[in-house]
């Protein structure tokens, strides 16, 4: 396995959206390599300091609140069926091929609001940013009590994100695969930028094409913003 296809499995692991297929060769992995096995918490634990780093006290206008509110309540609730008590749960077999790829089970396990909920890439809804061509954004997480949303952000071979504001908070860009230029530097696999409140963002261009994992505030700059409250 490539050391950047091993530095993506690391980082999508520790955001939790691996789908079962990566989950697997990942064990895999770190049961055969004690190197790699000690190196999977480094990840874990840097995905929670970019959140933290990220976290934004100030309330969010009334407007975007009640924007994502109504489109909560507007999204059904998928809840995971209870198997018959007479009939025992039939065991996962391996996908098969000739029958098209595996249909991935609910994304939600628990009751009430207490729930943990899985985002698989089979079924990912990606979405375009206007105004910025060859760019597409996937939403994985909206904090609301914190004012921070946690997204991944994906550029074509030779697309470009338009230079932009930071005003209404920090933000942190975690590249997963692929390349990125901005500020006259060049950053790869694994590499992390980090915006201050108040400064101004140049334009970034990804020469190869790339993925990024951003935490930013909910009200982050207008090309996202305009995405993600689809």
């Amino acid at each position: 396995m490539k050391c950047l296809e091993l530095q993506e499995l690391f980082a999508l692991e520790a955001l939790g959206v691996l789908d079962r297929v990566e989950q697997a060769k990942l064990k895999a992995l770190v049961e055969a390599d004690p190197d790699a096995a000690a190196e999977l918490p480094a990840w874990r634990d840097a995905v929670a300091a970019f959140a933290m780093a990220a976290t934004s006290r100030r309330r969010a206008p009334a407007y975007l609140r009640e924007r994502i509110l109504t489109r909560i309540r507007q999204t059904p609730q998928v809840r995971p069926a209870a198997p018959s008590p007479s009939v025992p749960a039939a065991p996962q077999s391996a996908p098969d091929s000739a029958s098209g790829p595996e249909v991935p089970p609910s994304p939600e396990i628990g009751e009430g609001r207490a729930l943990l909920t899985f985002g698989y890439d089979a079924t990912a809804k990606w979405l375009p940013v206007p105004g910025v061509p060859g760019a597409r954004v996937r939403l994985l997480a909206v904090n609301q009590p914190q004012g921070y949303r946690i997204s991944v952000v994906e550029l074509a071979p030779g697309a470009s994100f338009p230079s932009h504001h930071h005003g209404t908070g920090p933000e942190d860009l975690f590249l997963l695969s692929g390349d990125l230029v901005t500020e006259g530097r060049t950053l790869g696999p694994g590499d992390h930028f980090h915006a201050d409140p108040g400064t101004d963002h140049q334009r970034l261009t990804s020469p190869s094409g790339c993925r990024a994992m951003i935490v930013e505030p909910v009200t982050g700059p207008q090309y996202l913003e305009a995405a993600v409250a689809r």
